[in-house]
């Protein structure tokens, strides 16, 4: 057995490889497995669309096309639709107040938008006997060109207390 060589594993990671990791390790949602959490602002509530729905604008035209109504957004110049995308979401008619939208987070998650939202809905309160629209438009930030999205809804409940009668 003397003078035979024993192979030996060599392994070697060329420039691009290194380049790859770096890139991916700095630049959140670069590479599709990551989750990152994104931040978000809330542009405008209530506005009155009476179905429910989630919609998604990527420019300009697009969102100046479905706010075409009276009362509801109009086009935004200080919306930079390169760098964000605005997101709009609807619970749609209900027959009395107290409903409202929370975006909880928002975050990427295999390469598509995750928007967590909670609806809150009145359970035994005296509420306004009126119409609502309750809705959330959001934007933020573009880290994907034209990304899908998933929309996660919850529904919490939550009781009014009434003050004890002296």
């Amino acid at each position: 057995m003397l003078g035979k060589e024993i192979p030996v594993f060599r392994s070697s990671i060329t420039a691009a490889s290194l380049v790859f990791i770096i890139m991916v390790s700095i630049v959140p949602g670069l590479y599709p497995f990551q989750k990152v959490t994104v931040s978000f602002e809330e542009i405008k509530h209530s506005i009155r669309i009476a179905e429910k729905q989630n919609k998604v604008f990527y420019n300009n035209d697009s969102l100046f096309l479905f706010f075409k109504h009276p009362g509801t957004i109009k086009p935004d110049d200080t919306i930079d639709f390169d760098q964000e995308i605005v997101v709009a979401i609807f619970m749609g008619l209900q027959g009395t107040g107290g409903y409202w939208i929370e975006v909880q987070k928002v975050e990427v998650i295999l390469g598509k938008y995750h928007v967590f939202i909670q609806e809150n809905h009145p359970l035994r309160c005296m509420v306004i006997q009126i119409i609502t629209y309750p809705s959330l438009v959001i934007r933020i930030p573009r880290i994907l060109n034209y990304p899908s999205f998933v929309f996660h809804r919850t529904i919490e409940y939550y009781e009014c207390t009434m003050p004890p009668v002296t």
